[in-house]
């Protein structure tokens, strides 16, 4: 695989064929579920093949080139026909997607795309859905508009209504071998080899912790 965008993502790299293959013969589905623990990949693999459907490179080989303008929106989450879902967060630390936030994105994907070739919702933390949310979207999963593409993330696929994960293209990410999480450390973020080490046994396989562990030393505290 030559340099994309795809290679800024650690591990994962039969999701990544997986995706490229959809995109190159043609088979995109309208709906894929990325599940797995907290900071493994999920959203990130989310935002990437969001980028890959709507990169404006010409060469489907090279998209997602990460450098036009549609994926540098894209990963900016300021794209106006790529959106974000992110549930609310108490202040006890709990998730809730409401009813309300999924019937403002629905009546969005009835409406015409700006300059995408996809509209792409991302909607994250899919297990928060309140049971009114999860049945209003599952209308638009049964009846999905024409040039939509929807991106759900959850720890579990068992989680969320069976109708729902049936209807998705499963994507069950799997923690990493933390040699991969200690090469990513030591060559892509910078790290010592000491905390490389360190992080790498902590990290449990999710290179989101060890890159975010990195940045903010009292995650470790």
């Amino acid at each position: 695989m030559g340099q994309t965008a795809w290679n800024s993502l650690v591990g994962h790299q039969w999701a990544v064929d997986l995706m490229r293959g959809a995109l190159t013969n043609d088979r995109v589905g309208h709906a894929y579920l990325f599940t797995g623990p907290e900071h493994i990949g999920k959203t990130t693999l989310a935002r990437l093949f969001a980028q890959a459907l709507n990169c404006l490179d010409p060469d489907l080989q090279r998209r997602p080139c990460g450098n036009c303008r549609s994926c540098q929106l894209i990963a900016a989450d300021r794209h106006p026909d790529v959106r974000l879902v992110e549930p609310e967060l108490s202040g006890r630390g709990k998730r809730t997607l409401k009813i309300d936030e999924v019937r403002d994105f629905q009546h969005d994907l009835s409406l015409a795309a700006y300059e995408a070739r996809k509209k792409v919702v991302i909607l994250t933390y899919f297990d928060a859905a309140t049971a009114g949310a999860a049945n209003a979207f599952l209308k638009t999963l049964e009846e999905p508009p024409a040039n939509v593409v929807l991106l759900l993330t959850a720890a579990e696929a068992d989680t969320l209504l069976p109708t729902i994960t049936s209807r998705c293209r499963v994507m069950a990410l799997r923690p990493l071998a933390r040699s991969e999480v200690y090469s990513a450390l030591l060559e892509r973020w910078g790290a010592s080899p000491d905390k490389a080490e360190k992080l790498s046994h902590l990290a449990d396989g999710r290179p989101g912790w060890a890159r975010r562990a990195l940045q903010e030393p009292e995650l470790i505290e």
